[in-house]
């Protein structure tokens, strides 16, 4: 942690804010257009399926896609699984990690007995072994539920490096999970992006002359006097 101190002489405080490059999207095909048929096959496509029960319960989707010609498509109300990207890069404990994810929910089902929310998480896996053994590392975001009908919305989430530290080194599976089965409308998602980022340190702010310490310190205008640090 960063300390900021403040004293009784005139003191200017300069911010000064770097512009990086656009972050990279770790992601193959993050717009789902090289996927075709029904189930990505990671044989003609960089995404595939895991806990499906259902062959056909994820399709291409080229009736709803946010930009491109199309999308992925959760398209049975009754089942739950995953769109999976298997990557070849592997997990930098020294990073934090930010997903996010397109969605859109529609076609309410006629069958009362389809009643659970069309939730999504955004989960990352990894192993040691590229292709296989991969355990959930951490989740970016979960329950993600369009507030409205036939309407895109982006969900988004980190995983912060602090919780990595054990996964240094292995390689990285992103997944999109629809939650629930028994859904009550049919999920479609677009335009992934998986990109990485160096933690941030935080700034403490200290004013030895009129701040608290019951102050949180995190800003000019809540300083702290300094007392916990003598």
């Amino acid at each position: 942690m960063k300390f900021r101190i403040a004293t009784a002489l005139p003191v200017l405080f300069v911010v000064t804010t770097a512009y990086g490059a656009v972050p990279t999207n770790l992601l193959t095909d993050p717009g789902f257009e090289n996927i075709s048929g029904n189930e990505p096959d990671i044989g003609s496509s960089p995404w595939a399926t895991a806990g499906e029960n259902e062959n056909g319960s994820y399709v291409t989707g080229t009736d709803r896609f946010l930009n491109g010609a199309k999308s992925a498509k959760f398209t049975f109300y009754f089942d739950n699984g995953s769109i999976i990207q298997n990557l070849t890069n592997r997990i930098d404990s020294a990073q934090d990690y930010t997903a996010s994810i397109w969605m859109l929910a529609d076609e309410q089902s006629a069958d009362a007995n389809f009643n659970n929310p069309p939730e999504l998480a955004i989960e990352l896996y990894s192993s040691p072994t590229l292709g296989s053994g991969y355990t959930r590392a951490g989740t970016f975001s979960a329950g993600n539920l369009n507030s409205a009908d036939d309407n895109w919305e982006l969900f988004s989430g980190t995983v912060p490096a602090s919780v990595l530290t054990s996964r240094d080194g292995e390689y990285i599976q992103i997944r999109f999970t629809k939650e629930n089965p028994n859904s009550s409308h049919r999920m479609w998602i677009d335009d992934a992006s998986l990109t990485t980022s160096i933690p941030v340190p935080n700034t403490f702010y200290v004013d030895t002359v009129s701040g608290n310490d019951t102050n949180d310190g995190v800003g000019t205008a809540t300083a702290s006097q300094g007392n916990l640090f003598a």
